[in-house]
């Protein structure tokens, strides 16, 4: 028993650190893409640049569309954008890494990379890709047994909300990955994701401080793997006279099914622990 009880607290200690070693990665390695982009003054650098501070404001402004949940949005709608993630960037890079293959140096010559024709495909299979990939993270039946009780009329609801979140995060990502594309001729490679990134930490980094400062003292009561339950987990809590706060939210909702070392924590004052965790389990066991 007591090897046991020391093993289950070895592997938590491990896989808390290796959480905590991935999310490091995750951002120190955005953060050295954008200070390499910022490092170069000439003309070519300053489109980069001008395109990096574009995906900056656009995605400052995706994740502010969200807002805070309050007691009137326990049956609401709205979901953390993207709802596919950040994934469908990379699609692009996969397909065109298609001639490499041996017998299909050919393909390179009717796609162009630079080209009219390789921009439209690019940014069909990023909107592709979003779509399908949204529906796949966020099932209807799933979210609407978490946000309404899963009845038919709320179902229904669900499917009309993720379809405007759809083309929410199809548009946005087919602005990024334009924006990529347009640099192709100034630079083999840059990568506007660093950007995204980046930005989503920043938006989470900033509302947690504001949580903590409105707040004081706080605890983390519950986290969430499931992206799209995070803003009926507050809107319960609001409606219970709870404030509370989802730590990580904007970022994870970039990684989506793949970032389970960013769990969603839900924080709320140290005086509401215990009601706040009575709330949440109701929701979402």
């Amino acid at each position: 028993m007591i090897f046991t009880n020391l093993s289950a607290t070895l592997l938590v200690q491990i896989l808390n650190a290796c959480e905590r070693m991935a999310l490091q990665v995750d951002i120190f390695g955005s953060l050295h893409h954008f200070l390499l982009v910022f490092d170069a003054g000439d003309q070519h650098h300053l489109e980069i640049q001008l395109a990096f501070v574009g995906t900056i404001l656009a995605s400052w402004l995706l994740a502010s569309a969200a807002g805070t949940p309050n007691h009137s949005d326990r049956g609401s709608m709205r979901f953390d954008l993207p709802t596919s993630g950040i994934w469908p960037l990379s699609l692009p890079a996969l397909f065109f890494a298609i001639p490499a293959i041996p017998g299909l140096a050919r393909f390179d010559q009717l796609l162009n990379r630079g080209s009219w024709l390789s921009f439209g495909v690019e940014f069909a299979l990023v909107v592709t890709g979003a779509i399908i990939l949204s529906l796949l993270f966020n099932l209807p039946s799933q979210v609407a047994s978490v946000r309404a009780g899963g009845d038919s009329a709320a179902l229904a609801n669900v499917k009309r909300a993720l379809k405007r979140s759809n083309i929410g995060s199809a548009a946005f990502l087919g602005c990024v990955a334009a924006l990529m594309s347009t640099t192709l001729a100034v630079e083999s490679f840059f990568d506007c994701t660093a950007a995204v990134i980046l930005t989503f930490i920043a938006r989470d980094l900033w509302e947690e401080w504001w949580f903590r400062r409105q707040t004081g003292s706080v605890s983390a009561v519950w986290p969430i793997h499931r992206v799209y339950a995070a803003q009926p987990a507050l809107a319960a809590l609001a409606e219970a006279g709870i404030p509370g706060f989802a730590q990580g939210r904007h970022h994870r909702a970039l990684l989506q099914f793949f970032g389970p070392y960013i769990p969603i924590r839900i924080m709320v004052a140290r005086a509401d622990e215990e009601r706040a965790a009575a709330v949440l389990e109701t929701l979402l066991r």
